[in-house]
Protein backbone atom coordinates (compact mmCIF):
# COMPACT_ATOMS: atom_id res chain seq x y z
CA UNK A 1 0.00 0.00 0.00
CA UNK A 2 0.92 3.70 -0.68
CA UNK A 3 -0.03 6.84 0.82
CA UNK A 4 0.62 10.28 -0.03
CA UNK A 5 3.09 13.25 1.92
CA UNK A 6 0.21 15.84 2.01
CA UNK A 7 -2.41 12.88 3.37
CA UNK A 8 -0.58 10.32 6.08
CA UNK A 9 -2.94 7.09 6.23
CA UNK A 10 -2.53 5.08 3.61
CA UNK A 11 -4.90 5.40 0.74
CA UNK A 12 -7.43 2.64 -0.18
CA UNK A 13 -6.83 0.43 -3.50
CA UNK A 14 -3.34 2.75 -4.12
CA UNK A 15 -0.82 -0.67 -5.17
CA UNK A 16 2.59 -0.43 -6.88
CA UNK A 17 0.66 -0.47 -10.03
CA UNK A 18 -1.92 2.15 -9.88
CA UNK A 19 1.38 4.31 -8.18
CA UNK A 20 3.53 3.90 -10.93
CA UNK A 21 0.91 4.66 -13.85
CA UNK A 22 -0.12 7.98 -11.44
CA UNK A 23 2.89 9.10 -10.71
CA UNK A 24 2.11 12.48 -8.83
CA UNK A 25 -0.73 11.71 -5.65
CA UNK A 26 -4.39 13.61 -6.35
CA UNK A 27 -3.47 16.16 -3.46
CA UNK A 28 -0.13 17.42 -5.12
CA UNK A 29 1.79 15.25 -2.33
CA UNK A 30 4.08 12.48 -3.45
CA UNK A 31 3.61 9.14 -3.01
CA UNK A 32 5.69 7.02 -0.17
CA UNK A 33 5.24 3.41 0.92
CA UNK A 34 2.86 3.41 3.94
CA UNK A 35 4.89 1.17 6.20
CA UNK A 36 8.95 0.36 4.78
CA UNK A 37 9.47 -3.31 4.72
CA UNK A 38 11.24 -5.18 7.08
CA UNK A 39 15.17 -4.39 7.10
CA UNK A 40 16.92 -8.12 6.31
CA UNK A 41 20.47 -9.10 5.45
CA UNK A 42 20.69 -11.37 2.52
CA UNK A 43 24.46 -12.67 1.91
CA UNK A 44 23.15 -14.12 -1.21
CA UNK A 45 22.81 -10.93 -2.63
CA UNK A 46 26.43 -10.42 -3.65
CA UNK A 47 26.84 -13.39 -5.83
CA UNK A 48 23.22 -12.47 -7.75
CA UNK A 49 22.86 -11.02 -11.37
CA UNK A 50 21.58 -7.29 -11.14
CA UNK A 51 18.28 -8.03 -12.71
CA UNK A 52 17.67 -11.08 -9.92
CA UNK A 53 18.70 -8.09 -6.95
CA UNK A 54 17.14 -5.38 -8.14
CA UNK A 55 13.83 -7.84 -8.27
CA UNK A 56 14.32 -8.84 -5.04
CA UNK A 57 14.40 -5.51 -3.97
CA UNK A 58 11.12 -4.70 -5.69
CA UNK A 59 9.02 -6.98 -4.37
CA UNK A 60 9.51 -6.10 -1.19
CA UNK A 61 7.50 -2.21 -1.75
CA UNK A 62 5.20 -4.27 -4.28
CA UNK A 63 3.42 -6.38 -2.49
CA UNK A 64 0.43 -8.29 -4.20
CA UNK A 65 2.49 -7.62 -7.98
CA UNK A 66 2.63 -10.45 -9.77
CA UNK A 67 6.36 -11.94 -8.96
CA UNK A 68 6.48 -13.65 -12.35
CA UNK A 69 5.57 -10.12 -14.25
CA UNK A 70 8.03 -8.41 -11.75
CA UNK A 71 11.07 -11.06 -12.31
CA UNK A 72 10.01 -10.76 -16.35
CA UNK A 73 10.67 -6.92 -16.48
CA UNK A 74 13.88 -6.85 -14.28
CA UNK A 75 15.07 -10.02 -16.59
CA UNK A 76 14.00 -8.16 -20.01
CA UNK A 77 15.52 -4.28 -18.91
CA UNK A 78 18.84 -5.46 -17.65
CA UNK A 79 19.27 -8.13 -20.71
CA UNK A 80 21.05 -5.75 -23.14
CA UNK A 81 22.21 -2.44 -23.60
CA UNK A 82 24.82 -2.12 -20.05
CA UNK A 83 27.86 -2.96 -22.02
CA UNK A 84 29.35 0.30 -23.69
CA UNK A 85 31.54 1.29 -20.72
CA UNK A 86 34.63 1.18 -22.65
CA UNK A 87 35.31 2.83 -26.13
CA UNK A 88 36.36 -1.03 -28.15
CA UNK A 89 32.32 -2.12 -26.81
CA UNK A 90 33.49 -4.36 -24.40
CA UNK A 91 30.82 -5.94 -21.98
CA UNK A 92 30.56 -5.01 -18.33
CA UNK A 93 27.91 -5.82 -15.59
CA UNK A 94 25.10 -2.96 -15.05
CA UNK A 95 26.66 -1.58 -12.02
CA UNK A 96 30.57 -1.78 -11.26
CA UNK A 97 32.88 0.10 -8.68
CA UNK A 98 36.90 1.10 -9.44
CA UNK A 99 39.14 1.80 -7.21
CA UNK A 100 40.51 5.42 -6.83
CA UNK A 101 43.10 5.45 -3.42
CA UNK A 102 43.37 4.20 0.05
CA UNK A 103 39.05 3.32 0.79
CA UNK A 104 37.78 6.22 -1.97
CA UNK A 105 36.14 4.11 -5.14
CA UNK A 106 33.85 5.27 -8.12
CA UNK A 107 30.96 3.65 -8.73
CA UNK A 108 30.23 3.35 -11.78
CA UNK A 109 26.06 3.69 -12.49
CA UNK A 110 26.54 5.03 -16.24
CA UNK A 111 27.47 2.43 -18.87
CA UNK A 112 23.92 2.54 -19.90
CA UNK A 113 22.70 3.27 -23.48
CA UNK A 114 22.88 6.73 -22.78
CA UNK A 115 25.69 7.03 -20.60
CA UNK A 116 23.49 7.85 -17.73
CA UNK A 117 22.67 6.66 -14.31
CA UNK A 118 19.24 7.25 -15.36
CA UNK A 119 19.30 3.98 -17.40
CA UNK A 120 19.40 1.81 -14.41
CA UNK A 121 15.76 3.11 -13.90
CA UNK A 122 14.49 4.09 -16.78
CA UNK A 123 14.99 0.68 -18.62
CA UNK A 124 13.11 -1.09 -16.11
CA UNK A 125 10.23 1.77 -16.70
CA UNK A 126 10.01 1.31 -20.15
CA UNK A 127 9.56 -2.49 -19.53
CA UNK A 128 7.31 -1.60 -16.49
CA UNK A 129 5.00 1.27 -18.69
CA UNK A 130 4.48 -1.13 -22.05
CA UNK A 131 3.61 -4.22 -19.11
CA UNK A 132 1.08 -2.37 -17.09
CA UNK A 133 -0.88 -0.31 -19.42
CA UNK A 134 -3.92 -1.35 -21.13
CA UNK A 135 -4.18 1.12 -23.64
CA UNK A 136 -2.40 4.33 -24.90
CA UNK A 137 -0.40 5.79 -21.91
CA UNK A 138 1.55 9.30 -22.64
CA UNK A 139 4.79 10.26 -20.31
CA UNK A 140 5.52 13.59 -19.72
CA UNK A 141 8.97 14.48 -18.01
CA UNK A 142 11.51 17.04 -17.84
CA UNK A 143 14.88 17.30 -17.84
CA UNK A 144 18.52 19.12 -17.42
CA UNK A 145 19.76 16.58 -20.08
CA UNK A 146 20.27 13.34 -18.70
CA UNK A 147 16.70 11.95 -18.08
CA UNK A 148 15.47 13.27 -21.37
CA UNK A 149 18.00 11.00 -23.42
CA UNK A 150 17.52 7.85 -20.66
CA UNK A 151 13.47 8.20 -21.59
CA UNK A 152 14.04 8.51 -25.29
CA UNK A 153 15.96 5.30 -25.37
CA UNK A 154 13.94 3.47 -23.39
CA UNK A 155 10.37 4.44 -24.16
CA UNK A 156 11.51 5.51 -28.65
CA UNK A 157 9.50 2.78 -30.37
CA UNK A 158 7.04 1.24 -28.22
CA UNK A 159 2.95 1.15 -29.28
CA UNK A 160 1.37 1.74 -26.44
CA UNK A 161 3.66 4.29 -24.51
CA UNK A 162 3.95 7.91 -25.60
CA UNK A 163 6.49 10.19 -24.12
CA UNK A 164 6.60 13.99 -23.82
CA UNK A 165 10.23 15.67 -22.54
CA UNK A 166 10.63 19.54 -21.75
CA UNK A 167 13.77 20.62 -21.94
CA UNK A 168 15.06 24.36 -21.18
CA UNK A 169 16.27 26.03 -24.69
CA UNK A 170 20.20 26.11 -24.43
CA UNK A 171 20.08 23.94 -20.89
CA UNK A 172 21.83 20.98 -22.17
CA UNK A 173 24.82 20.13 -24.02
CA UNK A 174 25.36 19.12 -27.28
CA UNK A 175 25.68 15.60 -26.94
CA UNK A 176 22.77 15.33 -24.99
CA UNK A 177 20.47 17.48 -27.44
CA UNK A 178 21.71 14.85 -30.17
CA UNK A 179 20.72 11.99 -27.97
CA UNK A 180 16.88 13.39 -27.59
CA UNK A 181 16.20 15.56 -30.49
CA UNK A 182 17.90 12.66 -32.74
CA UNK A 183 15.13 10.52 -31.43
CA UNK A 184 13.97 9.27 -34.40
CA UNK A 185 10.73 7.71 -33.52
CA UNK A 186 6.73 8.38 -33.31
CA UNK A 187 6.24 8.47 -30.05
CA UNK A 188 8.81 10.53 -28.62
CA UNK A 189 7.88 14.43 -29.06
CA UNK A 190 11.10 16.73 -27.48
CA UNK A 191 9.70 20.21 -26.63
CA UNK A 192 12.50 23.41 -25.60
CA UNK A 193 10.86 25.68 -22.81
CA UNK A 194 12.38 29.05 -22.70
CA UNK A 195 13.16 28.64 -18.80
CA UNK A 196 15.37 26.72 -16.18
CA UNK A 197 15.11 22.79 -15.26
CA UNK A 198 12.12 24.23 -13.05
CA UNK A 199 9.72 26.11 -15.29
CA UNK A 200 9.67 22.67 -17.27
CA UNK A 201 9.05 20.62 -13.69
CA UNK A 202 6.20 22.83 -12.79
CA UNK A 203 4.71 22.13 -16.23
CA UNK A 204 5.01 18.44 -15.65
CA UNK A 205 3.12 18.68 -12.11
CA UNK A 206 0.02 20.89 -13.64
CA UNK A 207 -0.13 17.99 -16.29
CA UNK A 208 -0.19 15.82 -13.76
CA UNK A 209 -2.33 17.94 -11.86
CA UNK A 210 -5.21 17.22 -14.22
CA UNK A 211 -5.44 13.67 -12.72
CA UNK A 212 -5.85 12.19 -16.16
CA UNK A 213 -5.72 8.19 -16.23
CA UNK A 214 -3.73 8.03 -19.41
CA UNK A 215 -0.68 10.95 -18.06
CA UNK A 216 2.07 9.61 -16.05
CA UNK A 217 5.48 10.98 -15.58
CA UNK A 218 9.32 9.38 -15.50
CA UNK A 219 10.46 11.70 -13.39
CA UNK A 220 11.96 11.17 -9.62
CA UNK A 221 8.61 12.19 -8.83
CA UNK A 222 7.57 8.67 -9.78
CA UNK A 223 8.06 6.37 -6.71
CA UNK A 224 8.70 3.70 -8.67
CA UNK A 225 11.83 5.04 -10.11
CA UNK A 226 13.39 5.83 -7.11
CA UNK A 227 12.65 1.92 -5.79
CA UNK A 228 14.78 0.66 -8.85
CA UNK A 229 16.98 3.01 -8.22
CA UNK A 230 17.79 2.09 -4.59
CA UNK A 231 18.88 -0.98 -5.82
CA UNK A 232 22.65 0.04 -7.42
CA UNK A 233 23.46 1.00 -3.83
CA UNK A 234 23.04 -2.33 -2.63
CA UNK A 235 24.50 -3.98 -5.60
CA UNK A 236 27.93 -1.46 -4.57
CA UNK A 237 27.93 -2.21 -1.20
CA UNK A 238 27.33 -6.56 -1.91
CA UNK A 239 30.44 -5.60 -4.45
CA UNK A 240 32.83 -3.51 -2.00
CA UNK A 241 31.80 -4.87 1.44
CA UNK A 242 34.76 -7.22 3.03
CA UNK A 243 33.62 -8.51 6.59
CA UNK A 244 30.13 -7.65 8.21
CA UNK A 245 29.24 -4.65 9.85
CA UNK A 246 31.80 -2.78 7.31
CA UNK A 247 30.31 0.76 7.33
CA UNK A 248 29.68 3.08 3.54
CA UNK A 249 29.22 6.11 2.78
CA UNK A 250 28.19 7.55 -1.06
CA UNK A 251 28.80 10.98 -2.20
CA UNK A 252 25.65 11.56 -4.77
CA UNK A 253 25.71 14.40 -6.96
CA UNK A 254 22.04 15.53 -6.99
CA UNK A 255 19.87 18.34 -7.78
CA UNK A 256 16.33 17.65 -7.02
CA UNK A 257 17.12 14.68 -4.33
CA UNK A 258 15.78 11.98 -6.07
CA UNK A 259 18.81 9.87 -6.33
CA UNK A 260 19.85 10.74 -2.47
CA UNK A 261 16.44 9.60 -0.94
CA UNK A 262 16.86 6.48 -3.08
CA UNK A 263 19.68 5.42 -0.83
CA UNK A 264 17.10 6.42 1.94
CA UNK A 265 15.47 3.57 1.11
CA UNK A 266 18.27 1.52 0.25
CA UNK A 267 19.68 2.11 4.29
CA UNK A 268 16.05 1.05 5.16
CA UNK A 269 16.29 -2.71 3.23
CA UNK A 270 19.71 -3.00 4.57
CA UNK A 271 20.47 -4.01 8.59
CA UNK A 272 23.52 -2.58 7.51
CA UNK A 273 22.90 0.87 7.25
CA UNK A 274 24.99 3.62 5.42
CA UNK A 275 25.53 7.02 5.11
CA UNK A 276 24.38 9.19 2.52
CA UNK A 277 26.42 12.94 1.28
CA UNK A 278 24.44 15.24 -1.11
CA UNK A 279 27.21 16.63 -3.51
CA UNK A 280 25.94 19.89 -4.71
CA UNK A 281 27.08 22.85 -6.69
CA UNK A 282 26.85 26.72 -6.57
CA UNK A 283 22.94 26.28 -6.16
CA UNK A 284 22.81 24.97 -2.72
CA UNK A 285 19.25 24.66 -2.07
CA UNK A 286 19.97 21.16 -0.36
CA UNK A 287 22.94 22.27 1.31
CA UNK A 288 21.16 24.66 3.09
CA UNK A 289 18.47 22.79 4.03
CA UNK A 290 20.26 19.85 5.32
CA UNK A 291 22.78 21.84 7.61
CA UNK A 292 20.34 24.45 8.71
CA UNK A 293 16.87 23.09 8.44
CA UNK A 294 15.30 25.68 6.72
CA UNK A 295 12.89 26.02 3.67
CA UNK A 296 13.56 28.66 2.20
CA UNK A 297 12.43 28.88 -1.42
CA UNK A 298 14.29 31.01 -4.18
CA UNK A 299 13.07 32.11 -7.67
CA UNK A 300 14.76 30.66 -11.12
CA UNK A 301 15.48 34.25 -11.57
CA UNK A 302 18.70 33.88 -8.86
CA UNK A 303 19.52 30.03 -10.22
CA UNK A 304 23.18 30.39 -11.40
CA UNK A 305 24.41 28.36 -14.64
CA UNK A 306 26.98 26.20 -13.59
CA UNK A 307 29.60 23.97 -14.96
CA UNK A 308 27.23 20.93 -13.35
CA UNK A 309 23.99 21.73 -15.13
CA UNK A 310 21.93 19.13 -13.76
CA UNK A 311 21.83 20.60 -10.14
CA UNK A 312 20.72 23.92 -11.49
CA UNK A 313 17.37 24.31 -9.81
CA UNK A 314 15.71 26.48 -6.89
CA UNK A 315 14.01 23.34 -5.14
CA UNK A 316 14.66 19.76 -4.57
CA UNK A 317 10.69 17.99 -5.13
CA UNK A 318 11.91 15.22 -3.53
CA UNK A 319 12.56 16.72 -0.01
CA UNK A 320 8.83 16.51 0.71
CA UNK A 321 9.86 12.89 0.95
CA UNK A 322 12.84 13.12 3.46
CA UNK A 323 9.62 15.95 5.23
CA UNK A 324 7.40 13.01 5.39
CA UNK A 325 9.94 11.03 7.26
CA UNK A 326 11.85 13.33 9.79
CA UNK A 327 8.30 14.47 11.00
CA UNK A 328 6.61 11.23 12.04
CA UNK A 329 5.23 10.28 8.53
CA UNK A 330 2.55 13.32 9.33
CA UNK A 331 1.19 14.15 6.06
CA UNK A 332 -0.65 17.22 7.53
CA UNK A 333 3.06 18.43 8.76
CA UNK A 334 4.86 17.75 5.45
CA UNK A 335 1.13 19.58 3.50
CA UNK A 336 1.64 22.81 5.63
CA UNK A 337 5.56 22.94 4.75
CA UNK A 338 4.85 22.38 1.27
CA UNK A 339 2.34 25.23 1.14
CA UNK A 340 4.10 27.15 2.63
CA UNK A 341 6.86 26.95 0.13
CA UNK A 342 4.57 27.43 -2.58
CA UNK A 343 3.73 30.87 -1.01
CA UNK A 344 7.28 31.81 -0.69
CA UNK A 345 7.51 32.22 2.98
CA UNK A 346 10.16 30.28 4.76
CA UNK A 347 9.61 27.46 7.09
CA UNK A 348 11.86 26.56 9.49
CA UNK A 349 11.83 22.37 10.00
CA UNK A 350 13.27 22.87 13.75
CA UNK A 351 10.31 24.89 14.90
CA UNK A 352 8.75 21.28 14.58
CA UNK A 353 11.38 18.73 14.67
CA UNK A 354 14.46 18.60 16.55
CA UNK A 355 18.01 18.56 14.33
CA UNK A 356 18.62 15.49 15.65
CA UNK A 357 15.85 14.08 14.13
CA UNK A 358 17.41 15.31 10.47
CA UNK A 359 20.68 13.76 11.18
CA UNK A 360 19.01 10.26 12.20
CA UNK A 361 17.91 9.75 8.34
CA UNK A 362 22.06 9.44 7.90
CA UNK A 363 21.74 12.66 5.00
CA UNK A 364 24.83 15.01 4.68
CA UNK A 365 25.56 17.76 2.08
CA UNK A 366 28.67 19.50 0.61
CA UNK A 367 28.71 22.00 -1.64
CA UNK A 368 31.58 22.38 -4.41
CA UNK A 369 32.53 25.44 -6.50
CA UNK A 370 33.63 25.60 -10.22
CA UNK A 371 37.27 25.84 -9.40
CA UNK A 372 37.35 22.52 -7.06
CA UNK A 373 35.22 20.70 -9.73
CA UNK A 374 37.93 22.02 -12.15
CA UNK A 375 40.65 20.63 -10.22
CA UNK A 376 38.90 17.22 -9.12
CA UNK A 377 38.54 16.91 -13.21
CA UNK A 378 41.96 17.29 -13.88
CA UNK A 379 43.52 15.55 -10.98
CA UNK A 380 41.89 12.48 -12.30
CA UNK A 381 42.36 12.67 -15.00
CA UNK A 382 46.60 13.20 -14.68
CA UNK A 383 47.03 11.21 -11.66
CA UNK A 384 44.64 8.58 -12.48
CA UNK A 385 43.78 8.39 -15.71
CA UNK A 386 40.26 8.12 -15.10
CA UNK A 387 38.00 10.94 -17.08
CA UNK A 388 35.27 12.10 -14.90
CA UNK A 389 32.24 14.85 -15.43
CA UNK A 390 31.84 17.65 -13.22
CA UNK A 391 29.10 16.13 -11.30
CA UNK A 392 31.15 13.22 -10.84
CA UNK A 393 34.13 15.82 -9.74
CA UNK A 394 31.77 17.25 -7.12
CA UNK A 395 31.04 13.76 -5.44
CA UNK A 396 34.79 12.85 -5.41
CA UNK A 397 35.52 16.22 -3.85
CA UNK A 398 32.86 15.50 -1.09
CA UNK A 399 34.68 11.46 -1.28
CA UNK A 400 38.24 13.10 -0.34
CA UNK A 401 37.16 15.50 2.30
CA UNK A 402 35.21 12.75 4.48
CA UNK A 403 36.13 11.07 7.36
CA UNK A 404 39.13 8.20 6.61
CA UNK A 405 37.33 5.35 8.51
CA UNK A 406 34.54 4.32 5.82
CA UNK A 407 34.67 3.25 2.94
CA UNK A 408 34.25 6.38 0.35
CA UNK A 409 31.98 5.84 -2.87
CA UNK A 410 31.76 8.64 -5.31
CA UNK A 411 29.02 8.10 -7.47
CA UNK A 412 29.82 8.00 -11.23
CA UNK A 413 26.45 9.48 -12.63
CA UNK A 414 27.38 10.44 -16.42
CA UNK A 415 29.76 9.69 -19.00
CA UNK A 416 32.14 12.76 -19.59
CA UNK A 417 31.90 12.54 -23.28
CA UNK A 418 28.10 14.41 -22.35
CA UNK A 419 29.61 17.83 -20.58
CA UNK A 420 32.78 18.31 -23.10
CA UNK A 421 32.49 22.16 -23.56
CA UNK A 422 32.38 22.28 -19.20
CA UNK A 423 35.27 20.03 -19.41
CA UNK A 424 37.61 21.69 -21.87
CA UNK A 425 38.83 23.67 -19.49
CA UNK A 426 40.00 21.28 -17.57
CA UNK A 427 41.33 18.56 -20.43
CA UNK A 428 42.40 21.85 -22.75
CA UNK A 429 42.81 20.51 -26.59
CA UNK A 430 45.30 17.84 -26.03
CA UNK A 431 42.51 15.10 -24.79
CA UNK A 432 39.87 13.44 -27.12
CA UNK A 433 36.89 12.37 -25.51
CA UNK A 434 36.20 8.71 -25.75
CA UNK A 435 32.61 7.91 -27.11
CA UNK A 436 31.80 4.43 -27.00
CA UNK A 437 31.53 2.54 -30.13
CA UNK A 438 27.38 1.73 -29.77
CA UNK A 439 27.18 5.96 -28.40
CA UNK A 440 28.87 7.17 -31.91
CA UNK A 441 25.56 7.06 -33.74
CA UNK A 442 24.51 9.99 -32.18
CA UNK A 443 26.61 12.22 -33.92
CA UNK A 444 25.42 11.57 -37.33
CA UNK A 445 21.49 12.54 -36.41
CA UNK A 446 21.35 16.39 -37.20
CA UNK A 447 21.65 16.10 -40.96
CA UNK A 448 18.48 13.38 -40.34
CA UNK A 449 16.55 16.33 -38.68
CA UNK A 450 17.70 18.89 -40.88
CA UNK A 451 16.15 16.91 -43.78
CA UNK A 452 12.94 16.37 -41.85
CA UNK A 453 12.89 20.12 -41.13
CA UNK A 454 13.06 21.03 -44.87
CA UNK A 455 9.73 18.60 -45.56
CA UNK A 456 7.77 20.33 -43.13
CA UNK A 457 9.26 23.94 -44.69
CA UNK A 458 10.13 25.02 -41.26
CA UNK A 459 13.10 27.63 -42.46
CA UNK A 460 16.71 26.89 -41.75
CA UNK A 461 17.39 29.95 -39.37
CA UNK A 462 14.53 28.56 -36.90
CA UNK A 463 16.94 25.93 -35.50
CA UNK A 464 19.17 27.02 -32.80
CA UNK A 465 22.27 24.51 -33.10
CA UNK A 466 22.25 23.81 -29.54
CA UNK A 467 18.30 23.53 -28.70
CA UNK A 468 15.55 24.33 -30.00
CA UNK A 469 12.38 26.41 -29.34
CA UNK A 470 8.67 24.77 -29.44
CA UNK A 471 8.04 27.05 -32.47
CA UNK A 472 10.92 25.53 -34.27
CA UNK A 473 8.93 22.08 -34.34
CA UNK A 474 5.69 23.69 -35.49
CA UNK A 475 4.54 23.77 -38.99
CA UNK A 476 1.84 26.19 -39.98
CA UNK A 477 -1.39 24.53 -40.05
CA UNK A 478 -0.11 21.57 -38.93
CA UNK A 479 -0.01 21.56 -35.27
CA UNK A 480 2.85 19.96 -32.95
CA UNK A 481 5.13 17.36 -35.01
CA UNK A 482 5.53 13.51 -33.53
CA UNK A 483 8.25 12.59 -34.77
CA UNK A 484 11.92 13.41 -36.46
Amino acid sequence: MYTSTRTGPALPGMYFSRALLAGMAWDGGLYMPAAYPTPIEAPAWRFMAYSELVFRVLRRFARGTCRTLLRSVCRTAYRRGFGCADSNGGARDAVGASWISGRIYLGGLSWGPSLSFKDLAMQALGVAFACVVLRHYHIVGATSGDTGGAACRAIAGSRKVGLLVLSPAGGVSAFQAEQMYGTMAGNVVNACLHGGFDCCQDVVKALLGMRRRDVGTANSINLSRLLLQSAYYLALRERLVTWPGERFCYHIPSGNFGNTFACHMAMICCTQGFHATVATNENNVLDCFLKGGVCVPRSTAVVKRTTAPSMDISWASNIDRLLYDVLGRSGSMAGRAARARCNSAAWVLLAHASHRCLRSCAVSSDASLHVERSMLVELMYRRHGVAVDTHTAAALKSAMLAARGDVQVALETARDVKLKAELHGSYGNCYRHAVPRRARHARHVRPACAHVRRLLGIPAGAWSAQAPSVNDWTAPGKGAVRGR
